[in-house]
């Protein structure tokens, strides 16, 4: 028998899409990579849930569900690899997610989700995961539900990972029951923008001694976008309200501020945010374009408090 281990990226009726799956295939033929993989279940599907007691069915699987599936091949000249697992099982894994907070109740909270099953939710086809195709699942306003035990207090904008089960298919909402939450609160964070030549000639909705702020807008312009809390890799592009980069006035960390002129290989350094500031202010005349952004500090709730910052200039 034939297994799949992959993350459902879509359903229709039985039929599911399972990508970056890792394919077993005996009489000596074993393990390959396949980029997507078309798996049929069906009522004589045997379904568990690793820690979970049952019974299960084949509807318990949904869009985003970390999966372990066995069944039989089809045809091997197939180009498009199907695996019939109608009188065959799966097993449903604990699937983690990462997502940018945008709203809180008890027992819930509300992501823009940028990740599930280390898949990028913009591979994700969740129509027929709601009980009515308005109430389908959406990456913008993806909803976990979590025990009555964890703590749902963080600000909209702050990094959040969880991990559980997707709620079963054509159930949502919620979109996903977990079982624990990981809150990103005044985190380490880098942060990296990047707009291609000749750059974005204003790229700050706010530029002062208090605050440099990227509006969502510019954010979603650039070429390049990485915001690395912690360890999870996110785009910043998901913030409503933009990034606001401030200045740390603790005093307790080395800090360092300067702006790199490209074409004329020079650089400009500063000890305080507030210089920077006010240089920047002066050289962004309308003309002069900036390609990249990069801060170092602790982030939260769509706020990095940097203690390092460079800006790179087109001039």
């Amino acid at each position: 028998m034939s297994s799949v281990a992959g993350t459902v990226l879509a359903r229709s009726g039985d039929t599911l899409t399972v990508g970056n799956g890792l394919l077993y295939q005996p009489q000596g033929v074993g393990l390959n990579f396949q980029r997507q993989i078309s798996v049929t279940v069906g009522s004589g599907t045997i379904v568990t849930e690793e820690g979970q007691t049952g019974p299960f069915t084949a509807s318990d699987i949904s869009v985003g569900q970390d999966v372990r599936i066995s069944g039989t091949m089809g045809s091997a000249t197939s180009t498009s690899p199907t695996l019939d697992a109608t009188a065959g099982a799966a097993f449903l894994l604990p699937t983690t997610g990462i997502g940018l907070v945008t709203g809180t109740a008890t027992g819930s909270v509300t992501v823009g989700l940028q990740q599930l099953g280390n898949i990028d939710a913009s591979e994700l086809n969740f129509a027929g995961t709601g009980a009515t195709s308005q109430q389908d699942a959406t990456a913008a306003s993806y909803q976990v539900s979590v025990p009555s035990s964890v703590s749902t207090s963080a600000g909209s904008g702050t990094a959040v990972q969880f991990t559980g089960f997707v709620t079963p298919f054509g159930s949502a909402p919620p979109d996903f029951a977990a079982s624990t939450l990981v809150v990103y609160g005044q985190t380490q964070t880098l942060f990296d923008e990047r707009w291609a030549s000749p750059g974005n000639t204003a790229p700050f909705a706010t530029l002062n001694a208090s605050e440099l702020l990227l509006s969502q807008t510019t954010l979603q312009a650039g070429a390049q976008n990485l915001l690395q809390v912690g360890w999870l890799s996110l785009s910043a592009t998901s913030l409503t309200s933009g990034l606001q980069l401030v200045p740390d006035t603790t005093g307790t960390a080395w800090q360092s501020f300067a702006i790199v002129h490209v074409q004329s290989r020079t650089i400009d350094s500063f000890s305080t945010f507030n210089d920077l500031a006010t240089a920047l202010a002066t050289d962004l005349n309308g003309t002069t374009g900036v390609l990249q952004v990069m801060a170092e500090g602790s982030y939260s709730s769509g706020t990095l408090t940097a203690d390092h910052v460079i800006v790179s200039l087109n001039n």
